[in-house]
């Protein structure tokens, strides 16, 4: 294989990297190491190239902010793959958080100090600036479209009658993302104003329980069911999960036991 055929980054972004040096009057300092890429390369020395090709200024901010973020996401996931994990606790959605807090931690490490403020401070900007950087590569999914959220009441619907409780919670609270047509779907029970306040006052939490057979037949298939109880942070309550398939859609069903204190990161809020 010739040197200039050889993989590197990313066929396409290698691609759009030579086009962008060619342009060039002279080679930009960044060209000879990024041509000593290959296979055997580390992630490490990936980083390195990356880097000096953000920093050199030959490609948009936001380009380069995604070349950057790429390779340490990459590290990420290949640092939480090799955790012991003998509970079997790790699912879809621990496994993401799991990942998060090393790309976190792997940003401090790399020096990426603005980076990682603003991975933490404002997930959503991050996530903006490494599409607008991806988007430069790649350009815009063909398939990209608003996202269809019409079967979801649907969904609540039906598993909302899988819900054990009084008379005062008639209704659940829903809290959804989408990610490349992944769905993460957290409901809990949400008891009316008048029992909302008797239980603020009250250190008792409402009874309540859930029908996990009927839960079951909701879905179309399962690939996954447990109960999680370790979960990172103190302030977390354990939970039910489901991971499986929905009319076509693919579904991580969270149920808590009661509203959670904060919104996660791109979470939609509704009442089911």
């Amino acid at each position: 294989m010739s040197t200039m055929n050889r993989e590197r980054l990313h066929p396409v972004i290698d691609h759009r990297l030579a086009r962008i040096a060619k342009s060039l009057p002279q080679a930009p300092p960044w060209y000879e190491p990024w041509l000593g890429l290959g296979p055997q390369s580390t992630e490490q020395e990936r980083l390195l190239v990356c880097q000096a090709i953000r920093n050199s200024g030959t490609l948009p901010a936001d380009a380069g902010y995604f070349l950057v973020s790429r390779i340490l996401q990459n590290m990420a996931i290949d640092a939480v793959s090799q955790l012991a994990d003998g509970l079997q606790t790790m699912n879809q959605r621990e496994w993401c958080r799991t990942t998060d807090r090393i790309l976190a931690k792997m940003m401090d490490k790399a020096n990426e100090l603005e980076m990682a403020q603003l991975f933490r401070a404002d997930p959503l900007e991050h996530a903006r600036r490494v599409e607008a950087g991806r988007r430069f590569f790649f350009g815009e999914d063909e398939e990209e479209s608003p996202t269809d959220s019409g079967w979801l009441k649907g969904f609540v619907r039906m598993i909302s009658s899988s819900l054990m409780t009084d008379e005062t919670t008639r209704k659940l609270g829903v809290r959804y993302q989408e990610e490349h047509g992944y769905w993460r779907i957290t409901v809990y029970p949400l008891p009316d104003k008048a029992a909302r306040e008797t239980i603020e006052s009250s250190a008792v939490p409402p009874g309540f329980a859930w029908d996990i057979g009927n839960l079951q037949s909701v879905f179309d298939c399962i690939e996954g069911l447990g109960w999680y109880a370790v979960p990172a942070e103190l302030t977390e309550s354990p939970y039910v999960w489901i991971d499986g398939e929905f009319q076509g859609h693919e579904v991580f069903l969270r149920l808590l036991p009661g509203e959670p204190d904060q919104v996660e990161r791109g979470e939609k809020c509704e009442v089911g």
